[in-house]
């Protein structure tokens, strides 16, 4: 059996408006692409991001980076009835590889340009096979007085109209960045890192504090992974992943956004797990519905003599206001694993 699509697309610069429309374009053709080549709708969509210069830009401009990123890739799969599609955001500087050269890309997702070709020529030199590139469908606005606007496939290049167009593709790379270094980090950077949850069926949330925990650390990240009695009162447990497939999803998931780092993610059978017990640790990575755990935590790590870690915490990420995934409560404002569970007991979405 052919192995699913991965599809990577390169993206550089600030988050603006026109970069998440742009972004969720790729996210709907790439969902679209893997529907119709994998009847169980598997594949993943990998965002290659390369922010402004990080000293100068800052980690909670990042999170917003990325927030905003993942609430367009969610939209986009939206459109494509897909909400459950596996997209991931690689910040480029910190990940510690080269994106170009990972051998399970299939894809390249592109406007009319060279990148394609320079990033074949670089698997080539590494011994790797090429990758099909996938032409971007984009908007065009007009240059000239006329406020006439058209769509088409960027692999044609042709329209229908006499008014000069240029491609609204703001945002996305048009030549290969340098090989990430490591010289980059933030002042809230630390040598250990720690964080918790169930992350099951990993979603926009997930991924963002995954992410910022990543790369927060230099050397180790310890994930506490919820199991056994802390799962008892989940809402829609039958849907809830076993410990063997969260467990992989986020080593896979971290071993993506941040390498030449220590992951470890293990099962915890009470809340605070290892955040009480190891000395080494210095950071708690949190969500906002977390973040009176994290107080806790130092507390009790106080009075066994440990020093109390720094917070980090993560803000929300927006749930699609859709009817066809099941238009979520206003008073819902967030993308939950609750929410997934739920759509996947009542045959919204597909599990797998």
């Amino acid at each position: 059996m052919a192995s699913a699509p991965v599809i990577g697309v390169f993206f550089e610069g600030h988050v603006c408006a026109r970069v998440t429309g742009v972004a969720k374009q790729c996210s709907l053709q790439a969902a679209l692409l893997c529907t119709q080549r994998e009847r169980c709708q598997r594949g993943q969509l990998r965002v290659f991001w390369t922010p402004p210069l990080l000293a100068e830009y800052g980690l909670r401009a990042m999170e917003q980076g990325l927030q905003r990123l993942y609430a367009a890739l969610l939209a986009g799969a939206v459109d494509a009835a897909h909400p459950t599609f596996d997209t991931v955001v690689v910040v480029v500087p910190l990940c510690g590889y080269q994106p170009a050269l990972e051998p399970d890309l299939t894809h390249i997702l592109a406007h009319r340009g060279r990148l394609p070709s320079t990033v074949n020529n670089v698997r080539s030199d590494a011994g790797l096979g090429g990758l099909e590139p996938l032409w971007l469908e984009v908007s065009h606005r007009a240059v000239s007085t006329t406020r006439s606007t058209t769509s088409i496939r960027a692999r044609e290049w042709t329209v229908s109209t006499e008014t000069r167009l240029e491609p609204v593709v703001d945002g996305l790379a048009t030549s290969l960045q340098p090989q990430p270094g490591t010289e980059w980090c933030f002042p809230e950077t630390v040598e250990h890192v720690c964080y918790g949850g169930t992350f099951d069926h990993l979603h926009n949330g997930h991924r963002i504090l995954l992410t910022i925990a990543a790369v927060l650390a230099t050397k180790r990240t310890v994930c506490g992974l919820s199991d056994g009695p802390l799962l008892k009162n989940k809402r829609f447990a039958e849907a809830l992943q076993p410990l063997k497939v969260r467990k992989a999803a986020a080593q896979r998931f971290l071993n993506l956004v941040r390498r030449g780092v220590h992951h470890e993610v293990d099962a915890i059978v009470e809340p605070c797990g290892p955040s009480i017990v190891d000395p080494g640790l210095q950071l708690i990575a949190l969500s906002q519905e977390t973040q009176s755990g994290g107080a806790t935590i130092n507390e009790k790590r106080r009075a066994k003599g440990m020093a109390p870690l720094s917070m980090f915490v993560i803000g929300h990420v927006a749930a699609p206001q859709d009817a066809a995934v099941g238009e979520p409560k206003a008073a819902s404002p967030k993308l939950s694993s609750t929410q997934i569970r739920q759509w996947i007991t009542q045959g919204t979405v597909q599990q797998w």
